[in-house]
């Protein structure tokens, strides 16, 4: 259950152009300030410590 609630989640954020820019085609792109914006507003909705990389929360932005 949790797991489709952070793949909706991640899909808000890709999709909100205030936190991930609409212009960029791969997460590998963005700034570091953005990804860890990113990374910050995940790990303030969920408790993914030691069950989830980084970079495998980015790769569904």
């Amino acid at each position: 259950m949790e797991a489709s609630k952070l793949a909706e989640f991640l899909g808000t954020i890709a999709r909100t152009g205030s936190i991930c820019p609409l212009n960029t085609k791969h997460w590998k792109h963005l700034s570091k300030y953005v990804l860890e914006n990113i990374l910050r507003i995940v790990h303030e909705n969920f408790d993914l410590q030691g069950k989830v990389e980084d970079s495998e929360i980015l790769s569904h932005v």
